[in-house]
């Protein structure tokens, strides 16, 4: 098997009503990215969320998106979390807009997070079951069960706020709890949320599922990670299909990130892939002017872009003052990121599969623990979760990261 991981760029309502809109670049090139020859490179996947563009009756007309381009519909667990989905907004609605639209989509879940794992299980249990009840509707989809346990650190925390529960202590334990209540209604395939980007909940919960067997039924196609936004669990992501690969066992591996979007937000370009992952630099300086505790303004750094390697999105603009300038500026910025994004899962997904010890041996120390952690723990599944908390690192060293401005302080990049 050669199967290489998936990667759906998650796109925000902002981005998209620039994708419905067909945004053209200052280079004239397009921005409808997943397809071929209508922007300024290629990548036929994308991920839209439910609750936010529900309201396209045909989205698939709307954004203009092809044939070839394979569509992740997230059903919205986050945003109903959030608050954000609009106020009716149900899972029989999330199935219909989904099963019209044809795509890949999980259930309509409800992520732990902060909450009562068992309140949380039983709203998705109730949706697991009406997904498998009318299946038969989506039949041009893939349907996916989702699996949520939340990582170590945020069930400390939750148990210390509710000290006397018998709910579970651990990751494993949520896994195991989740698992048992909702693995009866049999889908496509699985989706795994509630780590908050931490990497080791996210490897033990593929390991999780491999040996419950669930990788290995007849009949699941597909696991897919809620919201990477760690560049290094590209990497590991990247591992895991290699050894899923090696196992034989026939699943396609995915994950979705809006990273590159919410980067530009900030005002945050990345400007070159390492084997640490990608490195941001700032286009804008913060200044305070004086007229109350949230009234900033933003200079913009005039100094050269910073291109060491080849933008197709950049061409024609060569200083940030340029860029900046220009109406098309968040758009501009967002497909560049998502550019260097693609960029740096080719790197990873080679150093994943090229099966050289060499290049293995080239990663930063805990990178290179972590990878073979992981590469230990799927060669002996029995043993896995020692082995991973033997030895997988939660928090490898990375490029450390510039502070940028916090939410309430947006670059109106958007407007």
């Amino acid at each position: 098997m050669t199967r290489k991981t998936v990667f759906f760029p998650a796109l925000v309502a902002d981005l998209s009503s620039k994708l419905a809109k067909d945004t053209k670049l200052p280079n004239g090139v397009g921005c409808r990215f997943y397809n071929e020859d209508e922007g300024g490179f290629y990548h036929p996947y994308a991920l839209f969320s439910a609750p936010h563009h529900i309201r396209h009756l045909n989205l698939r007309k709307t954004m203009g998106i092809g044939g070839d381009c394979t569509v992740f519909l997230d059903s919205g667990g986050f945003q109903l979390l959030q608050n954000t989905a609009p106020k009716d907004y149900c899972r029989e609605q999330a199935f219909e807009w989904c099963s019209d639209t044809k795509g890949i989509f999980p259930i309509l879940d409800y992520p732990t997070v902060n909450s009562d794992i068992a309140e949380c299980l039983e709203f998705s249990v109730q949706s697991a079951r009406y997904y498998e009840e009318n299946k038969k509707m989506a039949s041009n989809s893939k349907v996916l069960n989702v699996l949520s346990a939340r990582k170590q650190s945020d069930i400390n925390q939750w148990h210390r706020l509710n000290p006397r529960t018998d709910r579970p202590r651990t990751t494993l334990e949520e896994m195991e709890y989740w698992y048992k209540g909702i693995s009866k209604h049999e889908l496509d395939g699985w989706a795994y949320g509630g780590h908050m980007r931490n990497g080791k909940a996210i490897v033990q919960a593929v390991l999780f599922l491999l040996n419950k067997g669930e990788l290995q039924r007849k009949g699941t196609t597909w696991l897919h990670l809620f919201g990477v936004s760690k560049s290094e669990v590209m990497l590991y992501a990247g591992v895991m299909q290699q050894m899923l690969n090696e196992a034989q066992v026939d699943v396609q591996l995915s994950y979705d990130s809006s990273s590159f979007s919410h980067s530009s937000k900030h005002g945050q370009f990345y400007a070159f892939n390492s084997l640490n992952g990608l490195f941001a630099l700032p286009l804008i300086r913060e200044r305070n002017t004086n007229l109350g505790q949230n009234a900033f303004t933003y200079d913009f750094l005039e100094n050269r872009l910073a291109l060491p390697q080849t933008s197709p999105v950049f061409e024609g603009i060569d200083c940030v003052k340029k860029l900046l300038g220009d109406q098309t500026r968040y758009t501009v910025l967002s497909l560049h990121n998502l550019y260097m994004m693609l960029r740096q899962k080719e790197l990873f997904d080679f150093i994943a599969h090229c099966g050289i010890p060499e290049i293995l041996e080239s990663l930063p120390p805990q990178l290179r623990s972590n990878v073979q952690a992981i590469q230990a723990a799927f060669r002996n599944p029995s043993s896995g979760f020692s082995i991973l908390d033997r030895a997988f690192d939660t928090q490898p060293k990375t490029v450390k990261k510039r502070k940028v401005p916090d939410k309430s302080k947006l670059l109106r990049f958007a407007a």
